[in-house]
């Protein structure tokens, strides 16, 4: 295991996580055409749209997520983001703690170290077991409303890469 708070390995981390993310990656609404060469959304559009995206990188500190991502990444071996729909339409995107995904006393086909999948395709996910902070035994979250990137493993892996 390695000793994340060594002056090597946090030189380390920061030199990786700025040559993959930098500043953060840049977001730009643009509208498509169409086979005739006419824009398909108006400019208006295309302004209230970049205004959306601004609020929601903002509201979630996407540059530093980005860059936490990256770190979460290399020391875990995975990272999973929550997604949490609002009533305004705007979304929170959380971190989820690798230790909170679990199966918990839960048992059954398809369900392995807290990820539900289908029984013959351990590529698609169903659901996620997602225990609160307090460890209380561990809820289905749809698989829609989690984000789960895994490192240094194949996508038809079983097993997670925390342990």
């Amino acid at each position: 295991k390695r000793d994340w708070s060594s002056d090597v390995c946090s030189s380390d981390l920061e030199i990786r996580i700025n040559y993959t993310v930098d500043d953060g990656f840049c977001f730009k609404a643009a509208s498509c055409e169409d086979s005739k060469g006419n824009k398909k959304a108006s400019e208006a559009d295309v302004e209230a749209l970049h205004e959306f995206l601004e609020e929601l990188l903002e509201m979630n500190q996407w540059k530093e997520r980005q860059r936490e991502s990256i770190m979460r990444l290399d020391r875990d071996g995975e990272r999973f983001i929550r997604i949490f729909k609002q009533p305004n339409g705007m979304t929170k995107f959380r971190f989820v703690e690798p230790w909170q995904v679990t199966s918990g006393s839960n048992a059954g086909p398809g369900l392995d170290m807290g990820v539900l999948t289908e029984p013959d395709d351990v590529e698609t996910a169903l659901a996620y077991y997602v225990a609160d902070s307090a460890g209380t035994e561990p809820v289905p979250v749809d698989a829609e409303e989690i984000q789960h990137i895994k490192a240094n493993v194949d996508l038809n892996e079983i097993g997670r890469a925390y342990v």
